[in-house]
């Protein structure tokens, strides 16, 4: 059920983005629940296929990506491609999925810098510190409800279920 309405909202999200903008500094960015993304400006949109399984994203240039509804973490139609390139750069801290049953990952920190997971009513639930890489925080023990991680100065909400 989850993947009919993921499918109508993608047609709808992109069908109005086409006609409000098909500008060359729009774009759409796909983004998988393992922090990958693929991206393309909505100029340069040859074709999107919202397949009864998964997202079919295409270039003009023939260059695209097919995203099972599975993996997709999140679909953004008609950001700005400065903002586009830089949703996960390297020097930026990414923090993924942002829905989940156990596991949270947490990139683009330095290692030791502070992992803090506060619930709703602000009290901290998990801390720990980054190491290089790709930091794997497990909310096994945790109920479900919403949390917010905080690294840095960055605060990202999720919801662990």
């Amino acid at each position: 059920m989850k993947h009919i309405y993921t499918k109508m909202l993608c047609g709808l999200a992109f069908g109005a983005s086409c006609v409000l903008s098909a500008s060359a500094d729009k774009g759409v960015v796909v983004i998988s629940t393992d922090g990958s993304q693929y991206e393309v400006t909505l100029a340069d949109v040859n074709r999107i296929e919202i397949g009864s399984t998964a997202l079919t994203l295409q270039s003009k240039s023939g260059s695209g990506e097919t995203v099972s509804y599975s993996d997709i973490d999140r679909v953004l139609i008609g950001a700005e491609v400065s903002a586009v390139q830089n949703i996960i750069a390297p020097d930026e801290v990414a923090v993924w999925p942002t829905v989940t049953t156990d596991l949270l990952n947490v990139t683009g920190l330095t290692a030791g810098a502070p992992v803090t997971v506060v619930d709703i009513k602000g009290a901290t639930v998990l801390r720990t510190v980054a190491n290089d890489g790709v930091t794997t925080l497990s909310l096994s023990q945790l109920p479900a409800g919403l949390y917010i991680v905080t690294v840095n100065t960055q605060s990202v909400k999720i919801i662990k279920k």
